[in-house]
């Protein structure tokens, strides 16, 4: 950005600062602020309509709003204060969604008034441009870009996509294989492959430490931290971005995000002239937090894995991998991939939905512009709905054909992973289809095993060591990947080869 006043935003040299010191006292000024606002602004009080009250408010005493993100926390908030409580948010009123039934009222019958996004200053507009579809406000933009997702992500595209998938998750067994101990660079390179590969239709193999890829894994990592609550005082204050050097750091994460795109679509219309290359393009989402959930999840509970590497020994043999044409045979794998969503969400607060009206929810006063978030934590430990929630349980998912008398998957239940009403995942479909079949082939390949410790007995993984951001992942763990099959590598590359 060029300044008329001569001076220069973060990393001006000495020379610049000692002529120029306006914007360091300024900046000095402000976050001084900030620091002083910023406490007052978080603080919950109890907030009445003159016609009806608001959800109630959980605090009564001073507490930073980042706590309530905390899977503890959020638990407690809405064990004590109710299915649909509320905080004061700056000048916002928040209201925490815990439990399913007020859920589907509200964020699923009431679509229609809980479908706009708040605005996310340093997410939604610095960091994106005002043009990433999950930050869009509601409105004829976001319809537009939502169509073209819709075109691009429906049941007909995800079919065409499978081959990709298949491919994709074959070379993620690999590449544990070969390097176990660094299971996490192959959840990346998976995640990304398929990301540029779909998206951008890219042929040539693709590898966990390729320029590109460690890129878009590095701008995935910077929006879904940027996008927290709270993890930006630009997002409460937003006139912060007009302060000299305020937003500085945002900008040249927009930049660098829009070259390695545009790089990508550069390469596009390079091979759409090259007879044979055209693809299928749709922009996806990252895939990495929720498979690493599903390897420790497994190694957490050995018992449940058990029963589906029966189911897969008994559908599908030793002989060859599990496929797509498998699915309707491998109910307990989609009841596995069920349960980790329900067990530990990966995005454990959901994304916030804004209300574009006032509305009443059981004698309680939502005004417009409410922030509401369907608080996935809370959501997926309803007791009514999921009883024993710390328990990780697949039966809950599965239940008797009549008709067939065998086990399939009951149409009753859902997850929230994916959101809910309008604003739910365009992807939900592709999303389903690479969590089947990698945990299929995880299963299938490998029993994930606790590292042993020294003295002989098994070191326990902590159940709640998890990151703390929008898309949320196992804190780095280590676990042993025990082949299944003997000589997995080789029994992979022929099977690849046919």
């Amino acid at each position: 950005q060029n300044n008329s006043s001569g001076y220069q935003n973060d990393g001006a040299n000495p020379s610049n600062v000692e002529t120029n010191p306006r914007p360091d006292s300024t900046k000095f000024s402000c976050n001084l602020l900030v620091t002083h606002l910023s406490p007052v602004a978080c603080d919950p009080v109890d907030d009445h309509s003159p016609r009806t009250s608001s959800p109630s408010s959980p605090w009564t005493q001073r507490i930073s709003i980042l706590w309530v993100f905390i899977r503890p926390i959020m638990e407690q908030i809405t064990e004590k204060y109710g299915p649909v409580s509320s905080v004061r948010l700056g000048n916002k009123l928040l209201v925490i969604v815990g439990r399913v039934e007020p859920a589907l009222a509200l964020l699923e019958g009431r679509s229609s008034i809980y479908c706009d996004r708040p605005q996310l200053e340093m997410a939604g507009n610095i960091m994106s441009g005002g043009l990433r579809t999950l930050c869009l406000p509601y409105g004829e933009r976001w319809k537009r870009f939502r169509r073209v997702l819709h075109s691009q992500l429906d049941t007909k595209a995800a079919i065409s996509y499978q081959p990709i998938q298949e491919r994709a998750s074959r070379q993620l067994i690999l590449d544990i294989v070969e390097r176990p101990k660094c299971f996490t660079e192959a959840l990346t390179r998976y995640a990304a492959s398929v990301i540029i590969k779909i998206t951008y239709g890219k042929l040539t193999p693709i590898f966990h430490d390729d320029a590109e890829v460690l890129q878009v894994i590095k701008t995935l990592n910077r929006f879904t931290k940027a996008a927290r609550i709270g993890s930006h005082a630009v997002d409460r204050f937003p006139w912060l971005r007009y302060v000299p050097g305020w937003v500085a750091q945002g900008r040249k994460w927009h930049s660098e995000e829009l070259d390695l795109f545009s790089s990508q679509v550069d390469g596009v219309r390079r091979e759409m002239n090259i007879p044979g290359k055209r693809d299928n393009c749709f922009t996806s989402y990252m895939l990495e937090p929720a498979l690493a959930v599903v390897i420790f999840a497994a190694a957490c509970h050995p018992s449940e894995v058990k029963k589906v590497q029966d189911e897969l020994e008994s559908v599908v043999g030793n002989g060859r991998m599990p496929t797509f044409d498998d699915h309707l045979e491998l109910p307990l794998v989609s009841a596995f991939v069920c349960e980790t969503f329900r067990w530990r969400p990966v995005s454990a607060a959901g994304f916030m939905h804004a209300a574009v009206k006032d509305d009443v929810y059981e004698g309680h006063f939502i005004p417009a512009g409410s922030l509401v978030i369907g608080n996935h934590w809370s959501i997926h430990r309803d007791e009514s709905v999921f009883p024993e929630p710390e328990k990780f349980d697949l039966t809950r998912w599965l239940m008797i054909d009549e008709e067939s008398g065998k086990t399939v998957l009951r149409s009753d239940m859902r997850h929230f992973a994916y959101g809910f009403g309008r604003r739910k995942c365009a992807g939900v479909t592709i999303a389903d289809r690479s969590m089947f079949i990698n945990t299929a082939n995880l299963l299938w390949s490998f029993d994930i095993k606790n590292k042993m410790g020294k003295d002989g007995n098994l070191i326990e993984l902590d159940t709640m060591a998890f990151e703390d951001a929008t898309n949320s992942r196992p804190k780095p763990f280590e676990v042993d990947f025990v082949p299944r099959v003997p000589d997995l590598r080789r029994a992979i590359e022929e099977m690849s080869a046919c």
